[in-house]
């Protein structure tokens, strides 16, 4: 089954938009073949449509709508399923079925492409969702990449209020204490007491309600009883300092505390405008009831603070995350890590990400964002990305953005692009200078719309590869 869906796009990409579908449907919109007259509306029961013939046998056009549901076909915060049967009856060299949701009214977006081929005589099934964040206007467009002809039967659009999309907030806890600067403070979910003082671990608060409603500083602790487990999400906050982070750790032994989103927060683990902090050996989930954009495990967010410095996780077991697998939703993943800007230029100085596991993490494994274009350059240093192992990641593996000098070795990654229709890659350096990428394992990359292990993409310069 592949995921349609639609959102706002975080970042921009030769691979993150893949802007070359979009002139193609300007392209098509103007030579689309005739267009069969049938009309879909979604409700709770399904409508099928009648047989829909597409050949371009004899067409010079290189793509070649021959289907488009009437607009309105779907509904704003709708999750919809489509499907239907088909028949192949002649198929070029080269040539190649698909389907995709379009809106021509709001700079041709377009969501889910879906490519299929097979011989003449040749028949099968598709079967996708959409679910729809945005607009009215989406319609669902069936058509041949140069020549070909195909039927389409069965046509099937329901709309299924199991996938309706719901808001998912980031996590914004109200600061309300300050500690002491070299102070520890214990959690155990089991035999803590929130009236307790927090400061021993026989005086261990049980919720984490407590540390996120304060503000650390130089030296502080936050130590999480081993065999802990917590729903909802953790935000420590603060700056310690060079010498004296700010660290989050386990204590006690068994299995490390970890944290469940359950699929209610955009992060279960999440970082703002902190510098200067360590976190270390938790396991992570975060894994909601349908794909949700901008999903992620972990999330670091610098914004117009200037240099966030110093920032490390460290032996994280992260696994199923369901962040949307189409890029121009926002995606979703393992960790992301973001240091935007408006006012201040934001960057980081000192970023290490080492020794974490990664499994079922869709959209991406580890990806940034940041300052990317040259006439406004301020990019990461000090980033470096280690020994770390990903395996069954929807999409992207990998993905340093906007920095100088960055150091991707030692990684492991098994299994990529298992999910998304989207381009991705293994592990990939985009607008980035000096970028060392040694001694890592990329295998299992699926699909043809890019799949490769390893690549210096967009605006990159000086990157070894070895």
């Amino acid at each position: 089954m592949v995921l349609l869906g639609n959102g706002a796009v975080p970042l921009i990409s030769s691979k993150l938009l893949n802007m070359s579908y979009a002139f193609r449907l300007v392209r098509m919109v103007l030579a689309i073949a005739a267009a069969a007259a049938i009309y879909l509306t979604t409700s709770l029961t399904a409508t099928i449509a009648s047989t829909v013939i597409g050949d371009t046998t004899h067409s010079s056009n290189e793509w070649n709508d021959f289907y488009h549901s009437a607009p309105g076909s779907f509904k704003k915060m709708t999750g919809n399923r489509i499907s239907f049967d088909y028949k192949v009856k002649s198929l070029a060299g080269g040539a190649n079925f698909y389907t995709v949701v379009n809106d021509n009214t709001h700079s041709n977006k377009t969501y889910g492409w879906q490519q299929w081929g097979g011989a003449a005589g040749s028949s099968g099934h598709i079967s996708a969702m959409f679910i729809d964040w945005d607009s009215d206007a989406y319609t669902l467009v069936i058509g041949i990449h140069n020549r070909g002809a195909i039927t389409i039967s069965g046509l099937r659009v329901v709309t299924d209020p199991e996938l309706k999309p719901s808001f998912v907030p980031l996590p914004a806890p109200a600061r309300t204490w300050t500690a002491l600067p070299h102070t520890t403070f214990y959690v155990d979910s089991v035999n803590g007491s929130d009236s307790a003082s927090g400061k021993t671990a026989d005086q261990s608060w049980k919720t984490l309600a407590k540390v996120n409603s304060g503000r650390f500083t130089a030296g502080d602790k936050i130590m999480l009883h081993a065999g802990s487990i917590w729903s909802g999400f953790l935000a420590p906050f603060g700056n310690g300092a060079v010498n004296a982070p700010i660290l989050v750790e386990r204590y006690g032994s068994g299995a490390n505390p970890a944290l469940n989103g359950g699929g209610l927060w955009l992060a279960a683990l999440y970082l703002h405008n902190s510098s200067n902090i360590a976190v270390r050996g938790l396991e992570i989930t975060n894994h909601g009831r349908i794909p949700q954009p901008k999903m992620f495990g972990v999330e670091i967010d610098e914004n117009d603070i200037g240099p966030a410095r110093n920032v490390t996780l460290d032996g994280l077991i992260i696994h199923d995350i369901t962040g949307s697998e189409l890029k121009q939703e926002g995606a979703g993943g393992g960790i992301f890590c973001s240091s935007e800007w408006t006012k201040v230029p934001t960057y980081f100085d000192g970023l290490t990400i080492e020794n974490c596991q990664l499994t079922r993490t869709d959209r991406n494994g580890i990806t940034m964002a940041g300052s990317w274009t040259r006439d406004s350059w301020y990019p990461s240093t000090r980033v470096v990305i280690k020994y770390n192992v990903l395996k069954d990641i929807g999409g992207d593996g990998i993905v340093p953005l906007g920095t100088d000098g960055a150091v991707i070795e030692h990684n492991v990654l098994a299994g990529g692009r298992m999910r998304t229709p989207d381009y991705a890659a293994g592990i990939w350096p985009w607008s980035c200078d000096n970028t060392i990428v040694e001694y890592n394992e990329v295998s299992g990359m699926h699909g043809t719309n890019d799949a490769q292990a390893l690549d210096s993409d967009w605006n990159c310069r000086n990157t070894v590869i070895e």
